[in-house]
């Protein structure tokens, strides 16, 4: 099964996927990533990519806290498409808070060569970089089917 998720950011979104067979530990082959401003174009990209209709597809909720930014405007445009446009295709979406990605950070940044703190400030990887952490951790969650 793969694990897709989309990960709006400020600026981008990024897409990930994880081939999971019910094991903790995974390879650079084993996943891809992607990243881009424009949600429409990532979109086709993942449709390009030909996912069934059992893959897992998930989606970073909106959570902010602060002032109601532009940023935070197009993070929940963009939220609302995924969710819209993911169901209208037939599949079924996850959503998660930003937070559960936190403890695959470290094996994401091993499986994308880089490092925790390179990742999360590089302005080409680190929507990308999220992504692949939660597919990560959602395989913690989730029985081997």
């Amino acid at each position: 099964m793969k694990i897709w998720t989309f990960d709006p950011g400020a600026v981008q979104t990024g897409l990930a996927y994880l081939t999971w067979y019910g094991q903790p530990v995974f390879s650079p082959s084993e996943m891809y990533w992607w990243q881009n401003s424009d949600i429409e174009d990532l979109y086709d990209d993942f449709l390009r990519e030909d996912p069934a209709w059992r893959d897992v597809v998930i989606v970073e909720d909106f959570s902010h806290g602060g002032a109601f930014t532009l940023e935070a405007k197009k993070t929940i445009e963009i939220v609302g498409f995924l969710v819209r446009q993911l169901s209208r295709d037939g599949y079924t979406v996850v959503r998660r808070h930003k937070d559960k990605r936190l403890s695959g950070q470290s094996e994401a940044a091993r499986l994308m060569a880089g490092t925790v703190a390179g990742l999360k400030k590089d302005p080409a990887r680190k929507d990308a970089f999220s992504a692949l952490a939660h597919s990560i951790t959602y395989t913690r969650e989730v029985e081997p089917r």
